[in-house]
This record gives structure tokens, sequence and C-alpha cells, in this order.
């Protein structure tokens, strides 16, 4: 009988202790099994392309040679492929950088040679909405610009587009994909 008792004391002191250990290991992995951290997270850079007669501005893709165009016409415009209306739930902040020059192809202009740079988008509906206009006095050597603002929010974004305006008729305006480490581009940012 004392041995039954014996029995008895250490299957309840061994299931103390287990029951212990248990709680003991359950209270280690929750606090270690949990997950925390920060992250950096950074808009969308949207640089523009050129392959044939298909002007692109595209998403987060550097590209890949560094050569430069003319605005024969009036403007041209270079548009992101259709995101299919997204809406931002922030108000961005933007920065555009464009790499720029502008030579007088008369002996004496009678005008500025201006640049117009645009960024804005097409709604889903197809209506044009301007986000950010500035306009540059180029000089005749290629020359980067930068500018930074903030933006309303986009909403109902189909496709997002970068315009570039020439004033006048008087110079021959370049404008060049990259050069010396510098791209012309648009940065969204938080």
């Amino acid at each position: 009988m004392i041995k039954n008792i014996r029995f008895i004391i250490l299957g309840i002191l061994l299931g103390v202790l287990l029951n212990t250990a248990g709680l003991t290991s359950a209270s280690v992995l929750n606090y270690y099994a949990s997950t925390t951290g920060t992250a950096q997270v950074s808009g969308p850079e949207f640089y523009i392309g050129l392959t044939g007669s298909d002007e692109t501005l595209a998403v987060n893709n550097k590209p890949t040679d560094c050569s430069s165009f003319g605005i024969s016409s009036l403007f041209r415009t270079f548009k992101t492929q259709d995101f299919g209306g997204i809406d931002f739930h922030y108000t961005p902040k933007i920065t555009l950088s464009v790499i720029a020059k502008a030579v007088a192809n008369v002996a004496t202009p009678s005008t500025l040679p201006i640049l117009t740079v645009s960024f804005g988008y097409y709604d889903k509906e197809g209506s044009v909405h301007y986000l950010y206009t500035q306009l540059i006095t180029l000089n005749s050597e290629l020359k980067t610009y930068t500018f930074s603002g903030s933006i309303s929010n986009p909403t109902n974004v189909g496709r997002f587009f970068y315009e570039f305006h020439r004033a006048s008729t008087e110079y021959n305006y370049t404008i060049s994909k990259c050069a010396n480490g510098s791209y012309t581009k648009i940065i969204l940012s938080q």
C-alpha cells in the first residue's frame, strides 16, 4: 500500500512537472515564434522608352540604351501599359527629371527655348488628368533638370503619361533617356 501511495505521488509530481515544462515550452515558443520587423517600400519609377515609333513609359525598368530623340511636332507623349483603374490611397510626392537641350535653328531666335514637361494619367473612361507641369528654359548643352512637388491622389488610373511640349519652332529640342548616370524619369513616393 505504501508502494501504491508512492506511485500515486510520483505520478502526480511527474504530471505537474510535465505540465509545467509544457507551459514553459509553449510560452517560449510563443515569444520566439512571433515575427516583427520593418520594411522599406519605395514608390514606382517611370522611365521613358522608345522602340521604333512606340513611345513607352516603363515602370521600374531602366532603359538599356541612352539614346536621344527630338521633338519634331508640337509634343511627344510616353505612356505606361493599362493598369485597369487603380486608385492611390495616399497623396504622392513626385520627382521629375529630364535630360534635355535646345539648339537654335535660326540665326537670331525671337523666342526662348522653353520645354513644358507634364505628368498625368488617363482614367478608365479616357479622360486626361494633369498632375504636375513644369516649364523649363533650356540651354544648348545637354543638362539634367529635376523638380519635386506633391500631386493630388490619382484615382481610377488607366495609364500614366509623361509629356514633352516644345514652345518654339526656332529650336531643335533633344531629350535623352539617360546621360552621366542620370535618367529622364519620374519617381512617385509617399
